[in-house]
């Protein structure tokens, strides 16, 4: 390894003598790749007993599932005198984890002083006892993310569990958004094939806008956080029903998720959901005001709703997404929107100004500031 900062070097000396030289090397591997100004933040102890600390999470932690302390250095038992709350967290690297975590601690009002979020690669063995740790991608070895946040005062300890509890359920909402990620831009495939069997009392040109538009989610313009599916089913009685198709609760509307979003979706099509399929559009988009999302932005969840049809045209159910449009949406003209170009268009055509006239431009300058979540 390259030569180490004094301020590492000192935490490495500062060890009890008989520290295995794997931790030793440990703490040199943990600071590595941090800006010479943050670790100037830091003490020699803070420095040490933070690495000591990773080392003993990542050796303790299972695959699989997060291992987080929020905790008060300075009195706790064995602490050291550091007059801040720190965070330790330890997981497998996924996206939106450091943003999911910091939205968090905004919701909770807290400000933070110092992060130390050093990425390294583990490997492990037969047993599942980590063998080796590096700082650059080897064959055989999993990118493991470590996350070191320190806040600028003190929390209470209920605080400090309420906060602990909190990026817990961050840490799992994390998980399952990013591990059916793949599998959600699938479904945008499938809901984008399926438009395409759309029966012809829906114009062609619509239909194409239409996927044009799912195309458009799919090359990365909207966050997948989220999908279930409907299926139409015939009860006993005769009268049909939307009910939820098994196993389609995919990413933040996986059941297994401790703040559900749309609870009441988890068995069949919300009323006014079913309200709007009973309108017969193809797709909307709509926002889910009482839900902020819990993963990358801390901001009310968009939702797409698409109609589904079989191979013969007929309407067999609705798909449901919910995720965050990016921000290039929100910055890059609506013409360039797929949907919004459409809908745009009818507004400009209604209005009837002549092409080039001021009432023209004056209407088509409003419609690109207007809000587009309102467009939507």
């Amino acid at each position: 390894m390259a030569t180490v900062h004094p301020l590492i070097a000192q935490a490495q000396k500062s060890l009890p003598a008989k520290t295995p030289a794997a931790e030793k090397d440990f703490i040199a591997r943990f600071y590595a790749g941090e800006p010479r100004e943050d670790l100037e933040q830091m003490d020699v102890i803070t420095m040490q007993r933070t690495a000591q600390m990773h080392w003993a999470m990542m050796h303790d932690r299972k695959p699989g599932k997060a291992s987080v302390r929020v905790h008060n250095p300075a009195t706790e038992k064995g602490g050291w005198p550091l007059n801040r709350t720190v965070i330790d967290f330890v997981d497998d690297d996924m996206a939106f984890q450091i943003d999911s975590i910091t939205a968090d601690l905004t919701r909770f009002g807290q400000t933070i002083h110092l992060i130390v979020h050093p990425l390294l690669y583990i490997k492990r063995g037969k047993s599942g006892d980590i063998t080796a740790v590096e700082n650059q991608h080897v064959s055989g070895f999993a990118a493991q993310s470590h996350i070191h946040i320190e806040l600028t005062h003190m929390l209470t300890p209920a605080q400090c569990m309420e906060l602990q509890d909190s990026l817990m359920r961050i840490a799992n909402d994390v998980r399952y958004a990013t591990g059916d990620w793949q599998t959600m831009r699938e479904k945008l495939r499938a809901c984008e094939v399926s438009m395409g069997h759309a029966p012809a009392s829906f114009p062609k040109a619509m239909v194409g806008e239409y996927q044009a538009f799912l195309e458009y989610l799919y090359k990365d313009n909207f966050t997948l956080l989220g999908y279930r599916e409907y299926a139409h089913q015939k009860g006993r009685d005769g009268k049909t029903s939307t009910k939820v198709v098994k196993g389609s609760h995919l990413g933040l509307l996986r059941l297994e998720v401790t703040t559900p979003i749309m609870p009441e979706g988890k068995d069949e099509l919300p009323e006014h959901l079913a309200k709007l399929s009973k309108e017969k559009a193809l797709l909307r988009v709509f926002k889910i005001h009482n839900k902020k999302s819990s993963v990358h932005r801390r901001v009310p969840l968009d939702a797409v709703m698409v109609r589904l049809f079989d191979e013969k045209g007929h309407h067999t159910g609705e798909a449901i997404f919910i995720g965050l449009f990016t921000s290039v949406t929100y910055s890059r003209s609506i013409r360039d929107i797929p949907y919004l170009d459409r809908k745009t268009a009818a507004i400009m055509e209604r209005a009837k100004f002549e092409q080039g006239s001021h009432g023209h431009k004056a209407l088509s300058h409003i419609l690109e500031k207007y809000p587009r979540d309102e467009l939507f």
